[in-house]
């Protein structure tokens, strides 16, 4: 028999003139780490509890509905055998049954639980599991055995369970084990300090205030384009390449940063000294002498308003120039005052309280390291749960809320299944897609199977994915499918600057993308088209509309007549002819009806389409037409 097993049998032994050997064996097993048998084990790991206890109070209480129960799986066979049954006697699960049972419904064991942080709804869950577990497993470890014997036989009492179910409630529930790190990870209430680069400077902060088209940003850039090194920052791509090509056409070699796209000025490859980017991509470890932060009041959004946030207090910039409404300038001195700078406001409104609501809030976003740690306490626990506690843990202060998760929760539960390192899955769920898109967030889905199977997305494997070559659309929904397929490039893209190796033909599929925008364009271009010439159509029914219009002067007679006659002859209405139903009128019927066209007007535009069309057809077809007007030419007659 082994050590620990022979001194379990020696400290069952009774007091009295065993008492001595007891004690000893006792000794042994604690220098060797072994469990205590019976009431030792049973105060012990209370008094442990207890101080675990002590020191995770004094914080809110959270929400225990964002607790997902792990499953423990019932011990099977033990190599070993039942120790508890050698030492003991084999347990019946009747009397056990009923021994939880009471454990259960006593009300003592219920406020215990309420201290360890076991409201009654963890409690209910973490006891049928506990239940569980005594109920289904083949053999139990020695300690617990021991004491649901003891209980049996009235040598203990039933609270000596509590202990055992507190450490199997930690078990399912590993929140309650880490409390107190979990609210340290997530307290959010001092931002400026994650940027250590920009707290070492002291920065200048110039607020152009105005509202749209009255010059603030114009004067921002100005300050950025004579700058030594600049940085600027817009809520849009589109933005972002209007001051790419400003820069650059004014003799100030500017980069290009997006989430999709990347450009270098420099033959070489290296850097420029200034970049234009768009707002979440900026760097707040590039030192640089100026910075622009455009639409500074987006920074109260609840979807984006982290990225602001992040460039207004993490930019490591000697003079930093926020453009935007005058309702973000209190929220912004506010800021910037724990920051100990000082704002500059310039105003350039056009008129004069122009009225706004002054911006209550900064947003915050948790960063990967933050839900790194999280996991590290929650090792088991799925990204969107783990977001969902990080958020219901989070502390901030009354300048700051945390932004709205929603889209990156979606993504994590769409690629949950997928075997990804946190890292990479958190990467992947803050790429953009719009989650209405069914074939976008399939694509998502495809792109991280593929790259857990460490199999690289290429050009070729993407062009089959797309089935490329594309048709030019030739209805709403057709149009509708090409801009689902080209928001899939934009999301390969994205991942290619996150993921170099696994998305390497970035080149390719911008080429590809720029082929596909040509296709949406003529598609766009025919469907207009259609819908003038059908439009034109209905406009030119003249038969039609002139027997219509006879007969709506005649009506209007014949109705003045009978209301002469009296009442009794309007009863029938088989005189008049038929007039069609309100779905079935076109434009022009109903302009004629309304008294705003005649017959005669409609032949003068009807004779006045035509000519057009003859002049732009003539024009076309004139030398020195492009080759691809021609080949478009050749396809109208389909598409007509």
């Amino acid at each position: 028999m082994s050590f620990p097993r022979c001194a379990l049998l020696w400290a069952r032994l009774p007091a009295g003139r065993w008492a001595g050997h007891r004690a000893a064996v006792c000794s042994v097993l604690r220098a060797r780490g072994e469990p205590l048998p019976g009431a030792l084990g049973r105060v012990s790991t209370a008094a442990s509890a207890s101080s675990s206890s002590s020191a995770s109070g004094g914080s809110k209480a959270p929400n225990t509905s964002l607790f997902v129960p792990l499953t423990v799986k019932p011990q099977g066979p033990s190599a070993d055998g039942d120790v508890g049954a050698e030492l003991t006697r084999p347990l019946d699960k009747n009397e056990v049954k009923k021994i939880l049972d009471k454990f259960y419904k006593r009300k003592e064991i219920q406020k215990l639980g309420a201290d360890y942080g076991l409201d009654a709804r963890l409690f209910h869950q973490a006891f049928v599991s506990f239940r569980n577990y005594i109920m289904q497993s083949h053999s139990l470890d020695v300690d617990i055995h021991i004491i649901l014997n003891d209980i049996c036989f009235s040598a203990a009492h039933v609270d000596d369970l509590f202990p055992f179910f507190l450490r199997h409630a930690k078990q399912i529930f590993p929140v309650l084990e880490c409390k107190d790190d979990l609210r340290k990870i997530s307290d959010l209430r001092i931002p400026p300090n994650w940027y250590p680069e920009a707290r070492a400077i002291q920065r200048k902060i110039i607020f152009h205030s105005g509202p749209t088209n009255s010059g603030k940003t114009y004067h921002a850039i100005q300050k950025y384009l004579s700058a030594k090194s600049g940085v600027y920052c817009g809520p849009l791509k589109l933005l972002a390449h209007e001051i790419f090509e400003k820069s650059n056409a004014a003799g100030v070699p500017c980069d290009l940063v997006t989430g999709e796209e990347r450009v270098t000025i420099e033959p070489d490859g290296k850097q420029a000294a200034h970049v234009a980017c768009t707002v979440e991509m900026c760097s707040v470890t590039t030192p640089y002498e100026v910075a622009v932060i455009d639409e500074i009041q987006m920074i109260k959004d609840p979807a984006r308003g982290w990225a602001w946030t992040r460039a207004l207090l993490g930019l490591c910039a000697e003079e930093v120039h926020l453009c935007g409404e005058s309702a973000a300038i209190d929220l912004v001195t506010e800021l910037m005052y724990t920051t100990g700078e000082e704002v500059e406001v310039l105003d350039y409104m056009l008129c004069l309280k122009f009225f706004f609501f002054l911006l209550k809030a900064a947003g915050l976003h948790p960063t990967a390291e933050q839900i790194e740690m999280f996991a590290y306490h929650l090792p088991d626990t799925t990204l969107s749960n783990l977001i969902d506690i990080f958020v219901d843990f989070s502390q901030v202060d009354g300048q700051y809320f945390v932004c709205n998760m929603d889209d990156f929760k979606f993504s994590a539960e769409l690629i949950q299944h997928i075997p990804l390192s946190l890292r990479v899955r958190y990467v992947f769920c803050t790429a953009p897609i719009n989650k209405k898109q069914p074939f976008v967030c399939s694509s998502l889905l495809q792109f991280a199977r593929q790259y857990s199977r460490n199999q690289p997305l290429t050009f070729s494997w993407l062009r089959r994915y797309i089935k490329w070559p594309l048709l030019s659309p030739k209805n709403i929904k057709d149009l509708m499918d090409l801009e689902a397929v080209h928001d899939v490039l934009d999301l390969y893209l994205w991942l290619s600057y996150r993921f170099i190796d696994m998305f390497p033909d970035a080149s390719l599929v911008r080429d590809l993308q720029k082929e596909l925008d040509g296709i949406i364009q003529d598609g766009v271009h025919n469907i207009t088209k259609l819908i003038k010439i059908s439009e034109t159509h209905k406009l030119l029914n003249l038969e039609s509309l002139s027997a219509e219009s006879q007969s709506r002067s005649s009506g209007t007679l014949k109705g003045q007549a009978r209301r002469v006659r009296g009442t009794k002859t309007l009863g029938s209405k088989a005189a008049e002819p038929p007039s069609p139903s309100a779905g079935e009128k076109s434009l022009a019927s109903r302009l004629v009806q309304q008294g705003l066209l005649t017959a005669d007007m409609l032949k003068q535009l009807e004779k006045e389409w035509l000519t057009q069309q003859m002049e732009h057809d003539k024009d076309r077809t004139e030398p020195g037409t492009h080759s691809k007007g021609t080949r478009r030419k050749k396809k109208e007659p389909d598409s007509d």
